[in-house]
């Protein structure tokens, strides 16, 4: 039987419109320009002359600019005519290119120095200016790092396989990728127990809700001029702060739901877990207790890497066992028998990759709530990795 990860539909929803609009507003704000000047790269230079030109000014929450005009030019004995002023178009204030172009090209004409540049495969292709604006690398630069940047970390993580959608719609780390599931000493097991894998699943929304709303913050406060310009589908980018917050939102529901629960750590035992013997612990709950029976499981997952040097990385399931757990007031019992032919943690023989060994229990909790009666019920579930040897010890080996 085998388990694969699979990646967050709505992880790579969200990856994928941002990481489209990033890549989008960075092409048309300067990958266009980079381009269209990689293309007239070989284009010839030729006299021209002005026909009409004018600086257009637009006044409404801000001012923008935008220059508007047509030249003749001579070229192979044969006149042509062009409106093609430049690689950007539209109105917009970043800078003064418009200003200083249209003053530029005004004082040449008058010089009769103006100079257009002219594709000699096809001559009537030609173009005035071939300036590449900073100020819109940099703007182009913001939206790439930021809503693309954003974008491609929401896909790796809701694609790689370092990760799986929990049911608190956020992803849970998986397996190491070391040669050995790491073990602790006895005392420390005794007195600290094993963390459980819930304990940071807030930070991964967190830290996606952060970046979404602080990268792209430069390139917001260009809105106003976008939309100045006539460019209302920047509007759209309104629901990206939006999505941040409800990515931090979620992270805080997860934290706080968490720290209500409790840290509950596990005192495994025996500790470490046998193979041909018994897996198994126990944790205590402080702040609330449940409200059935919960259910204990218990995991031997194979993982590695699907193709070398990839991300992908594949769970399968070698064997797993369910049953009730035991509540003794509020300390919740785990304990199962376990086949010796199983493998330990760490390297499988005769495979790639390694073992793991998950315990878990799931159930549902009753917490101080606001309900009228005082309780409210909410989900419990919370795993932990065992380190697991082989061999048939049955006995404790905790204090």
């Amino acid at each position: 039987m085998s388990k694969d990860v699979k990646p967050s539909g709505v992880g790579l929803s969200f990856g994928f419109v941002f990481l489209l609009v990033g890549l989008g507003v960075a092409y048309f704000t300067a990958g266009s320009a980079l381009l269209g000047q990689r293309i007239t790269a070989h284009w010839e230079s030729v006299p021209a002359e002005l026909i009409s030109w004018s600086l257009q000014v637009r006044r409404d929450n801000s001012t923008t600019y935008s220059v508007r005009g047509s030249y003749r030019y001579e070229y192979g004995g044969e006149s042509y005519t062009s409106d093609a002023i430049s690689f950007y178009s539209g109105n917009d204030n970043i800078g003064d290119y418009w200003q200083q172009l249209f003053n530029r090209i005004k004082a040449d004409n008058q010089r009769g120095d103006l100079q257009v540049w002219v594709n000699p495969d096809n001559p009537r292709q030609a173009i005035l200016d071939r300036t590449i604006r900073t100020g819109m690398l940099i703007f182009g630069g913001v939206f790439l790092l930021g809503f693309g940047g954003v974008g491609a970390l929401v896909l790796y993580l809701a694609w790689s396989s370092r990760y799986a959608t929990a049911d608190q719609h956020l992803v849970e780390t998986a397996a190491p990728q070391s040669p050995a599931e790491p073990v602790i000493s006895v005392s420390a097991a005794s007195e600290q127990g094993i963390a459980s894998n819930e304990r940071n699943h807030h930070s991964v929304a967190m830290w996606i809700g952060g970046a979404i709303l602080v990268l792209p913050a430069p390139a917001l406060l260009k809105l106003p001029d976008l939309i100045a310009a006539g460019h209302y589908a920047a509007l759209l980018f309104l629901l990206f702060p939006l999505i941040g917050l409800f990515f931090l939102d979620i992270s805080w529901d997860v934290r706080k739901k968490f720290l209500q629960i409790g840290q509950t750590p596990l005192f495994p035992d025996p500790y470490p877990g046998h193979t041909g013997g018994r897996i198994g612990g126990y944790f205590d709950l402080s702040a609330c207790r449940f409200a059935g029976r919960p259910q204990a499981r218990l995991s031997c997952v194979h993982t590695y890497q699907v193709a070398t040097g990839s991300h992908n990385v594949r769970h399968d399931l070698v064997w797993e066992q369910k049953q009730p757990a035991s509540l003794q007031g509020q300390r919740v019992s785990m304990e199962f028998d376990v086949p010796a032919q199983l493998p330990a943690s760490g390297p499988y023989p005769g495979h790639q990759g390694s073992i793991y060994w998950k315990l878990a229990c799931e159930g549902e909790v009753m917490i101080s709530g606001r309900k009228r009666d005082g309780m409210q019920r909410i989900p419990f579930s919370r795993s932990w990795r065992v380190p697991v040897i082989t061999g048939p010890a049955q006995d404790s080996t905790m204090p």
